[in-house]
Order: structure tokens, then sequence, then C-alpha cells
């Protein structure tokens, strides 16, 4: 892999391991408060990636989630990861990102809050209370478009394939 993609970014995702967990973020987003005051629920977008952790949050809460998922923040070092493996990186294994949702009014709060422990976050959609719950997927450049997870995450693929072949 490292021939592939280059030792600098071989190293950088390798870095990436420490901060598979997502327990600072929940607390650091928590401290500003639960439901009406602040955080109405947190998710980890392990298994299915980002899209899969918000169709998932969606259905729960019986809610519309309307996400742009151009305002998904996606790594270098995932997108040339993924590319190489032909994986979409919204689609597959995302351990360690926390999918938040929280109150408008405590949107800045919660931020800052993340900021000040050092972990980056951004706003991608919104929760809609009316209408069919689910995904939707919304953008200035296409159309809105309901979003269905695959049946399984195609991360365990491209692990089998890269096994096989023998990379490490």
């Amino acid at each position: 892999v490292t021939e592939k993609l280059g030792e600098s970014v071989q190293r950088r995702a390798a870095d990436y391991l420490p901060s598979c967990s997502t327990v600072k973020d929940a607390l650091s987003a928590s401290s500003v408060g639960i439901k009406g005051d602040g955080v109405s629920s947190m998710h980890d977008a392990t298994e299915g990636g980002v899209l899969g952790g918000l169709y998932e949050l969606a259905e729960a809460s019986v809610r519309r989630i309307e996400v742009d998922p151009l305002r998904i923040f996606v790594s270098e070092e995932t997108r040339k990861i993924c590319s190489l493996f032909r994986l979409d990186p919204l689609t597959t294994l995302s351990e360690g990102t926390l999918i938040i949702t929280c109150s408008k009014k405590k949107t800045d709060q919660v931020q800052r809050k993340l900021s000040r422990a050092g972990i980056p976050s951004y706003v991608v959609g919104e929760v809609v209370k009316e209408g069919p719950s689910g995904l939707l997927l919304v953008g200035n450049e296409r159309r809105a478009k309901r979003y269905l997870p695959p049946y399984y995450d195609p991360y365990w693929n491209a692990y089998s394939r890269a096994v096989k072949k023998g990379w490490r």
C-alpha cells in the first residue's frame, strides 16, 4: 500500500488509529447540555460510514435528516485510500467519526466545545420533523435523493481482496 500511496500518506493514515474512539467527542459535545438544552443524539459512524450512520439515526428517531454530501469532510488520506480500494468514503468504515444532532440554537456552542478539545466538526445538514423519515441527500448540484444503505459495508470486500494480494 505504501508503494501505491506514498510514505507520507501511509504515515498520516496510520496516525489515525489513536483517534478511533469517540468518547472525548461525546463528552465534549454533551457538556453543553442534552435534549432541548443541547445534544439530542449521537452515533458513531463505524459500519456503513457517515451516510449509513445518518440513515440509522434518521430511522431510529423517526425523523428525516437532510444532508448535503458535499459538506461532509473527507481527509486527503481517506480519499486516496478509498480511491485505491475503489470505495466511496461516505459509505464505508468511518470509525472515530461521531455524528451529533443538537438544537439549532446550541450548534455554535457545541462546535466551540469540540474545537476547544481539538476536535474538528462540520454542520452537514438538518433534522426535519415534517415528512417521511429517512435520509435525504440534498445539494445545489443534484436533485434531492433518498438514501438507502448497501446491504453490507464494502470495506470488508476490499479488505479481503487486499489480504489475498498480500498487501499490508
